[in-house]
């Protein structure tokens, strides 16, 4: 009998320092309703990763993995907030451009993520540029919040992710959308 409690109990420990490591998720948790309602449909959503003359800083070597995340992110981020008119005529295309996304380590604060990107929205039968932004955006995971380095990671890397993406859909959705030609090379870049 005692042999079977100290089995137990063995078994105990060892499931409670199991834990699963958060996967890697650009999903946008709380998104708001727009305020506007754009006169268009959400045509494609094309995301890429900036040329090297374009790119900002360090970019994470698997950043090539995390475009079919940020796609499908924006996609379901842009339904959700429901700022496209569902059967409307005209077509809206949004193009995503990741321009850094990187890591740094500090022995003290923990992982700090810095996530930027230009997202721009054309119109899908002319190819004219209605509206386009730079976005820059950041999280900071401590060791406190996060003692495993690699989970530190994910989620310092999902947190700016998402945090990126929901000041997009907050800034295209949120303001009296007004389409005017973008002068080129004009990109502002919103912390």
């Amino acid at each position: 009998m005692r042999r079977w409690f100290v089995g137990l109990g063995i078994l105990a420990l060892m499931l409670a320092g199991c834990q699963s490591e958060p996967h890697v998720s650009a999903t946008v948790s709380n998104v708001p309703l727009s305020t506007q309602k754009v006169n268009a449909q959400l045509g494609e959503v094309l995301v890429s990763i900036a040329p090297v003359s374009e790119q900002q800083g360090y970019m994470r070597p698997e950043v090539q993995a995390l475009v079919p995340m940020w796609r499908e992110s924006v996609m379901d981020s842009l339904t959700r907030s429901q700022v496209f008119t569902v059967g409307a005529t005209q077509k809206m295309d949004v193009r995503v451009k990741i321009i850094q996304l990187s890591q740094t380590r500090n022995p003290d604060l923990g992982v700090s993520t810095t996530a930027v990107a230009s997202y721009e929205v054309i119109d899908s039968a002319t190819g004219e540029v209605k509206w386009v932004r730079g976005i820059s955006s950041s999280s900071t995971v401590s060791y406190q919040q996060e003692p495993v380095q690699s989970a530190r990671d994910r989620v310092s890397l999902n947190r700016a992710i998402q945090a990126n993406i929901a000041q997009f859909v907050q800034l295209y959705g949120h303001v009296e959308v007004e389409y005017q030609r973008v002068p080129e090379g004009q990109l502002r870049i919103q912390q």
